[in-house]
């Protein structure tokens, strides 16, 4: 599932049929479930990305800091000696530790999109009956 899928999901389910608002009602419970189900999916894949960012991010400071295996420094040579102060550029601008906090942040943009859609399904309850409150208005009752 990727966020592009979700907000095509939501540009369907997003839709009242105002002239069945007690079956649009009634399918408040499943949008939640559908919309709070992807959020955990999000949560977990958030957290699993942290957990992989700050492993990866152990192993880019033992690599910049001289500390990594002999066999890592043949495979991907790093000749500099740095100092203590120059390591967070060095391991910001590596390009493993960016792929990684990309998806952090990606995680992160769905989650926040999915909140919103839940609570557009929490208000969808007074949007329903501020439609019929009108419609009672319109009608002159």
């Amino acid at each position: 599932m990727n966020l592009e899928k979700i907000q095509e999901m939501w540009e369907v389910d997003s839709k009242i049929d105002e002239f069945n608002l007690d079956s649009e009602s009634l399918k408040i419970p499943q949008l939640h479930q559908k919309y709070y189900k992807l959020y955990t999916e999000f949560k977990f894949i958030l957290r699993e990305n942290e957990f992989k960012c700050k492993s990866l991010l152990r192993d880019k400071y033992k690599y910049y800091s001289g500390k990594a295996s002999k066999e890592e420094y043949k495979e991907k040579p790093f000749d500099l000696k740095l100092l203590k102060t120059d390591l967070p550029m060095f391991i910001d601008a590596d390009d493993e530790m960016q792929k990684c906090g990309m998806k952090i942040t990606y995680a992160e943009e769905c989650i926040n999109y999915i909140e919103s859609i839940l609570k557009m399904i929490t208000n969808r309850t007074y949007q329903i009956k501020n439609a019929l409150e009108h419609r009672r208005f319109e009608a002159g009752g």
